[in-house]
């Protein structure tokens, strides 16, 4: 798959077959951070059912391997019903090439290929500090959730007869409990039971799963990752919203850290929770998810009707996002 256009130099669109796998790692190493060598490449298109055949799009200039963007194709709920997501991640670009329409190009090839995989909206998440904000805007992207968290000095409380049961893997009860919460809401509902393993094979995103009870009973669960200064808290979600502050205070109350802080949650049953122990996600934010339709320009009223985000019940957390 090998699309030109002119410039100085003849260059090319390749996938990610297409290409040196040791130049795609440097390249992610150098932009992100990411470990994308060719081990993990395989792992994530073979775990991971959202990652297309193509994986990723990259810019290629006398085969020197000079821009990257991916893609995945999550599923989330929109007001028409279920809708397949065209989710780009990982636009980067080496930094002499920068300012020179690599990664405009990009972009443009990625969401031809998106259409012709059949995305009905496209997404990306970026901070609104960052260079290629702007870029995303003129590609006709809209704000729709900005991304919020909070941190505080962890506090301890008299217990409250709520149990916090550690796993290092998905359960079956983790996994109902997140179907009871997400019914009726729109957004990044749709999960399979493995997607906790799924999504930190991209990144640590989380080291435990708190599964939360009161007398046997399951109240919610939380992803967490827990390091030596401080735990975060990735998500939360108990089917009983007003749950929330005694999970978050359980927490606290297990954890023997110096500070606690919570990432980005959409829903506003879930914030007015968090508020109530100073957690609720501050704003304004520099980061935030943005969205488009694959064609033509459309509003940021529509699309946030389209998602749900203007009825509250949009759904979208930090292990949401690729």
């Amino acid at each position: 798959m090998i699309w030109q256009f002119p410039m100085s130099r003849m260059m090319r669109f390749r996938t990610y077959d297409e290409v040196d796998p040791r130049a795609v790692a440097n390249l992610a190493l150098a932009g992100f951070g990411w470990n994308l060598d060719a081990y993990s490449v395989r792992k994530l298109r073979r775990q991971d059912k959202n990652c297309p055949d193509w994986f990723a799009m990259y810019a290629v200039d006398d085969e020197d391997v000079i821009g990257q963007v991916g893609a995945a194709y999550p599923t989330i709920q929109t007001a028409e019903g279920p809708m397949k997501l065209g989710y780009i991640w990982g636009v980067t670009t080496q930094p002499d090439k920068t300012q020179k329409g690599v990664a405009r190009k990009l972009m443009e090839r990625v969401h031809e290929q998106m259409r012709e995989d059949g995305a009905g909206i496209f997404a990306l998440s970026t901070m609104r500090s960052l260079v290629a904000h702007g870029l995303y805007v003129s590609l006709g992207y809209h704000h729709v959730q900005p991304y919020g968290w909070n941190q505080r000095p962890i506090r301890k409380y008299k217990r409250e007869g709520i149990r916090v049961n550690i796993r290092k893997r998905s359960t079956t009860q983790m996994f109902e409990l997140y179907r009871t919460f997400s019914k009726g809401a729109f957004g990044f509902v749709h999960r399979h039971p493995k997607f906790v393993e799924t999504r930190c094979l991209w990144f640590p995103y989380i080291s435990e799963i708190n599964v939360f009870t009161r007398d046997d009973e399951p109240l919610g669960y939380a992803l967490v990752l827990s390091g030596k200064r401080g735990v975060v808290i990735r998500e939360i979600f108990c089917p009983i919203s007003s749950n929330i502050p005694g999970c978050v205070r359980a927490i606290e109350n297990r954890y023997q850290r110096r500070n606690i802080t919570c990432l980005s949650h959409s829903r506003d049953d879930v914030i007015k929770a968090l508020g109530s122990v100073d957690l609720a996600p501050e704003r304004p934010s520099f980061g935030v998810l943005m969205m488009r339709m694959p064609k033509g320009r459309s509003s940021e009223k529509s699309i946030k009707k389209l998602v749900g985000k203007d009825r509250g019940r949009f759904q979208f957390t930090a292990t949401d996002e690729y």
